[in-house]
């Protein structure tokens, strides 16, 4: 049984639903237990033939209700293991746990990292810290993540039941897509000559729309046929700062801003470049993987674990450094259009030999299976 906060749209539960479908159902009987509501994600699931449970609970450990409601669920599914996702989806996790007579076996799924411990919201202090403290319990910890393991473990996460099983990506689902991109393009006004570098990602302060917005304006200055687009949740407010400094920027006329999208795959296909301009963080970014399964060469701060995902693929500069991701881009834009087409090859590529979902399924499978057997996995 999977354990999440929710199904809307966000990275955990993208790779989720990627999971689930990528998992041998012939071996395996999944079941996801939802805190919340069910969201965006849940028909793709629901699709699969595996049940989702819906608490619909606002503050999952706020009364003696959630608790009644968690041992309800457990007791009819009586699942061999326990798998948490995410901070709350941990929590719950072990609370399963120990309303489980059989001590089912729990496995914590770790999807953040920790550059900024002190910028985080009080409860998800709390909830960091109750974490340390109780990261013994679980029979293994995932990280997506080798930057999120190795700042978990300095805040007091135990590095014992530590496992880094990265992000995977679909290439049936992400991959280059020549119709799409020309037609998307004349939508949006981008002529096939013009240069679209794009930034999928919600606006929040961790995204650093402000570096990506500072980088295009100075690009702007020099090369009149370069456009940015924006998607994610907020980006499309017209009462967020985002559209303030947008026209602080001179950039009106430059940027294209779209709200969140469930399907972010045609976006990929019409981009020339994708970017990640985030400040802190960022994990294993799925954007990244995503632009590069759609054979999209990339320009990425050097947050999280973007470094061993790019490889030598794309251009990784240091955050908060607009002038550092303007470079990477002209560097991308002055090797020509066959330059960045072969940079794409060698992208997807890589996706496909080291992080096709298919492969990352098998790892999962592979931990569950020896925590379900053994209870005392061994280090992968």
């Amino acid at each position: 049984m999977h354990v999440i906060t929710d199904l809307d749209i966000g990275g955990a539960e993208v790779m989720l639903a990627k999971l689930i479908g990528a998992t041998d159902l012939s071996r395996f009987n999944p079941s996801i237990l939802s805190l919340k509501r069910k969201g965006a994600v849940a028909g793709e699931i629901e699709r699969l033939g595996v049940p989702i449970f819906e608490l619909n609970l606002n503050h999952p450990f706020s009364s003696p209700r959630s608790i009644l409601k968690f041992r309800e669920v457990s007791s009819r599914q009586t699942p061999e293991l326990i798998q948490g996702w995410m901070y709350h989806g941990n929590l719950a996790a072990s609370v399963l746990h120990f309303l489980n007579p059989d001590g089912t076996p729990v496995v914590w799924n770790i999807r953040h990292s920790l550059n900024r411990l002190h910028q985080e919201k009080s409860f998800m202090r709390l909830l960091i810290r109750a974490g340390a403290l109780f990261s013994k319990s679980p029979a293994a910890i995932i990280y997506n993540a080798h930057i999120s393991l190795k700042q978990h473990a300095a805040v007091g996460y135990f590095p014992e039941k530590a496992h880094v099983i990265p992000n995977g990506f679909d290439l049936e689902r992400f991959r280059p897509d020549p119709e799409t991109r020309r037609k998307l393009r004349s939508q949006l006004g981008v002529p096939e000559d013009g240069i679209l570098i794009g930034l999928i990602a919600r606006y929040n302060p961790m995204k650093d729309h402000v570096n990506f917005l500072q980088a295009a304006s100075l690009m702007a200055k020099k090369r009149a046929n370069v456009r940015f687009l924006l998607v994610g949740r907020d980006v499309d407010n017209p009462s967020s700062s985002l559209f303030g400094i947008i026209d602080a920027l001179g950039l009106t006329d430059k940027v294209i801003c779209l709200g969140e999208r469930s399907d972010v795959a045609p976006f990929y296909a019409a981009l020339d470049m994708a970017s990640l301009s985030s400040a802190y963080g960022e994990g294993f970014p799925n954007v990244i993987g995503e632009a590069m399964a759609c054979r999209v060469p990339c320009v990425a701060t050097d947050v999280g674990d973007c470094r061993q995902l790019v490889g030598d693929t794309g251009i990784i500069v240091p955050p908060k450094d607009p002038k550092a991701l303007k470079r990477g881009w002209e560097q991308l834009i002055d090797m020509g259009s066959a330059a960045r087409d072969s940079l794409g090859l060698a992208a997807r590529k890589r996706i496909r030999e080291k992080f096709a979902i298919s492969k990352i399924a098998g790892q999962y499978e592979t931990l569950y299976e020896s925590v379900v057997e053994s209870r005392n996995p061994k280090i992968l």
